[in-house]
């Protein structure tokens, strides 16, 4: 249970550092100062001031941000050219964007790489389709289905292990 949870966070830390990772490069693609990048939200965890900007890992796993100059509206200085306020509606749209089209990216690039790896198929799939216990009362029990039978064929086409019973049974 522990070890689902923890894969669970691992691969959610993943796609959130993916996702505030396009904010974060489209913003400083068009001049935008960077506050602050933070998987995970407040309070802070760990904290790192590298520049103009400080890296945190937060406590709460279920998002992130990245902390642009100029969104907040007390942000001194609208006219500074680093500030997001001061950005076009292209540049400002192209920033908000970024995040779900990194999203998108990573899927494009990182499945392929699933399929060409593959994955190993479980080892009863090449087993003979035994049929292992019957359930009392049930309609398999009903239609005369008993332990240690084979099943030689699905819908008349001839099976020979569970893999194609499986591929029989889903057309």
């Amino acid at each position: 249970m522990l070890t689902t949870i923890l894969s669970f966070l691992a691969v959610l830390g993943v796609l959130i550092f993916i996702h505030e990772l396009g904010h974060y490069l489209a913003a400083r693609h068009v001049g935008v100062r960077v506050e602050a990048f933070s998987i995970g939200f407040p309070p802070t965890a760990w904290g790192k001031q590298v520049g103009e900007t400080e890296y945190r890992i937060s406590w709460v796993p279920i998002g992130g941000y990245v902390k642009l100059f100029g969104q907040n509206v007390n942000d001194e200085n609208p006219n500074d050219p680093t500030n997001y306020a001061a950005k076009s509606l292209f540049q400002r749209l192209y920033i908000l964007a970024a995040g779900p089209a990194m999203n998108l990216l990573f899927a494009l690039i990182f499945m392929p790489l699933v399929f060409l790896i593959g994955m190993d198929m479980p080892a009863y799939l090449n087993e003979p389709p035994l049929i292992k216990n019957v359930q009392q009362g049930s309609y398999a029990q009903e239609l005369g289905i008993r332990a240690n039978d084979e099943i030689l064929a699905v819908n008349g086409t001839y099976v020979k292990n569970w893999e194609e019973v499986h591929s029989e049974l889903a057309k």
